[in-house]
């Protein structure tokens, strides 16, 4: 995806990268509450937490004018 986004010019949110930080700093437990039964779909903590991964990653890119929309 980034590679996709490097060579048409796009911007890029890596959530992943985002998404994985937040959840080795939390601890296993406490990560296993963002998912319901399979760590593949999200609770409604883990949805939240990814509505606000998206946002961060918003605001930290370069040249994105959405950023400057987003309610701080």
């Amino acid at each position: 995806s980034r590679e996709a986004a490097e060579q048409t010019g796009a911007l890029f949110i890596d959530l992943n990268e985002i998404s994985a930080a937040k959840m080795e700093a939390m601890g296993r437990e406490a990560a296993a509450a963002h998912f319901q039964r399979d760590h593949t779909h999200s609770s409604e903590l883990g949805a939240r937490r990814n509505a606000q991964s998206i946002v961060e990653g918003v605001l930290a890119l370069d040249g994105c004018a959405l950023g400057e929309m987003v309610k701080k």
